[in-house]
């Protein structure tokens, strides 16, 4: 009995032991392994390295944070003006056609050329008709600046009633920088030949040949550079062809109805029909007196032919 309960205690010891031991070693192992920090662990300096650790990766994730948008403010301020110089560098050529239809027409060259001057453009022609007994009517081809393009358009559409307006715009950045780029080559190359102009031994033959490419890459300068010119004013005023009539009454047009339709045609008849005899008399009283001879000469002939024609019958 004795014995049994000696050899047993031993036993029970080392078993609680190596238990106590696994215990600790995991409690120990999954203890710290919930971060870098042992915050599980029950000691002050501890916990409170754990907490100023994770309030640095905190104010460093609120520095990125913070930087991620300051850095994305600027970006979104720096995209405006990106796209206003990427709209400011194209070349676009700008015109349009505008018919204006007025009731009076007597004011109106002086209307449009003073709304020229206030918008800082020019009149490059102008043909205004005034025939007596025909409505009143002019055209006129303005350059104005780009900036005033749409108010000038406004403007003069409002001094009678538009009645047909169409625009264009043509893009010729690809034109214009291309032949930017051509000159500054060509200008490179001129240099280059000249320098070798200045080395040259003098020969004739090979001066001659030297001056002769020379004149060709100038002649190609001032073409390109002749281009880049008439570019740049095409893109920085717009063409307006403006063309204002004198019309009573007007109504603007609208969708064709069947009356419409037999009304218009029924009009237009009656236009013709009063066309046409007045186009009759106008040719008979200007052939008046031509008639009047024809008539003389079928008269006499008429007469001659009578009596010959009597005379053939007594004779018979």
């Amino acid at each position: 009995m004795v014995r049994l309960t000696t050899c047993g205690a031993p036993r029970l010891t080392t078993t609680a032991l190596v238990t106590a031991f696994l215990l600790f070693a995991f409690a120990t192992i999954f203890g710290c392994s919930d971060g870098s920090y042992p915050t599980a662990i029950n000691s002050k300096g501890l916990v409170k390295s754990a907490l100023s650790k994770q309030a640095v990766i905190a104010e460093g994730d609120m520095g990125f944070d913070a930087a991620s948008s300051k850095k994305k403010r600027f970006a979104d301020a720096s995209a405006p003006a990106e796209i206003a110089g990427a709209t400011a560098n194209r070349k676009i050529i700008y015109s349009a056609r505008l018919k204006v239809v007025v009731e009076d027409f007597a004011d109106v060259p002086q209307a449009i050329q003073s709304l020229v001057n206030q918008h800082g453009g020019f009149v490059s022609m102008a043909n205004v008709g005034s025939m007596q007994g025909r409505s009143r009517s002019g055209t006129w081809t303005i350059r104005i600046p780009v900036d005033q393009y749409q108010r000038f358009l406004t403007a003069t559409g409002e001094i009678g009633q538009t009645a047909s307006l169409s625009q264009n715009a043509d893009g010729v950045s690809e034109e214009f920088f291309d032949a930017k780029a051509r000159v500054s080559n060509k200008k490179k190359l001129e240099d280059r030949i000249v320098k070798l102009l200045e080395k040259s031994d003098h020969k004739i033959q090979h001066v001659i040949e030297v001056e002769r490419e020379l004149g060709r890459v100038r002649e190609e300068i001032e073409r390109i550079e002749g281009r880049i010119r008439y570019l740049t004013d095409q893109t920085s005023l717009t063409t307006v062809n403006l063309e204002i009539s004198e019309q009573r009454n007007y109504v603007p047009e609208t969708a064709p109805t069947f009356a419409s339709r037999t009304a218009n045609a029924w009009t237009q008849s009656l236009v013709r029909f009063q066309i046409s005899a007045e186009n009759f008399i106008v040719f008979a009283v200007g052939n008046f007196l031509g008639f009047c001879l024809f008539a003389v000469v079928v008269l006499i002939g008429f007469f001659v032919l009578r009596r010959f024609l009597g005379s053939t019958v007594v004779a018979s």
